[in-house]
């Protein structure tokens, strides 16, 4: 499994990082405390560079030292996480065994794969509607043409053409040059299909 790391910003904090990582390689939700960081991260908020860090599927925040974090402190941060999603089955589900001192249930905080699933979909949910609400979707407008967000499901993500879009011969390529191209860079994303594709057939997988 590829690792996929995105940095931005967080928009509530000018001291965090919020990284975009592919899915399937994070199955737990929360805060984490210093104890429980894996190794390569528990080091670098050891030495103070990092004050906090939680997790959902999809994304991992990190809060830095100062207002802004250090090009060089966000660098070393990345090379870490890299490390950690990279060993296999990505984010540890739990600490490893002595690193936590009180007893925990050990399904505590671990999310089912249909819960991470589901997260993902809203999270690609989220991430079409702001695409067909911006600039792509302007410029459908501006050819007397609309594209809806009908379902995404499991990273798939149906949308429906209408006014000069639905039946227009460049439809498949508006889709799968731009709107599609810009799906794959979204965590979860697998594949692209209209309201118009026969059952089980896509425009544009990913």
């Amino acid at each position: 499994m590829s690792v996929l790391l995105i940095p931005a910003a967080d928009p509530t904090s000018s001291s965090t990082i919020r990284w975009r990582v592919g899915p399937g390689l994070v199955r737990v939700t929360g805060s984490v405390p210093p104890n429980r960081l894996p190794a390569p991260l528990r080091d670098l908020a050891d030495e103070g560079v990092i004050t906090a860090i939680s997790v959902s599927p999809g994304r991992i925040d990190t809060t830095f030292r100062g207002e802004r974090p250090a090009p060089a402190d966000g660098a070393r941060v990345r090379t870490a996480l890299y490390e950690v999603l990279s060993a296999p089955g990505g984010w540890p589900d739990r600490a490893a065994p002595g690193e936590d001192a009180e007893a925990e249930d050990p399904a505590d905080g671990v999310v089912s794969d249909a819960e991470q699933s589901r997260a993902a979909d809203r999270e690609l949910t989220a991430a079409v509607a702001t695409i067909l609400d911006g600039e792509f979707g302007m410029y459908t407008a501006s050819h007397g043409g609309r594209i809806d967000l009908v379902d995404v499901h499991d990273g798939v993500v149906t949308v429906g053409l209408a006014g000069t879009c639905h039946g227009c011969a460049a439809a498949d390529i508006t889709l799968s040059r731009h709107l599609a191209a810009r799906l794959r860079r979204e965590p979860g994303f697998r594949t692209l299909r209209t309201t118009d594709d026969p059952p089980g057939d896509t425009c544009c997988a990913n």
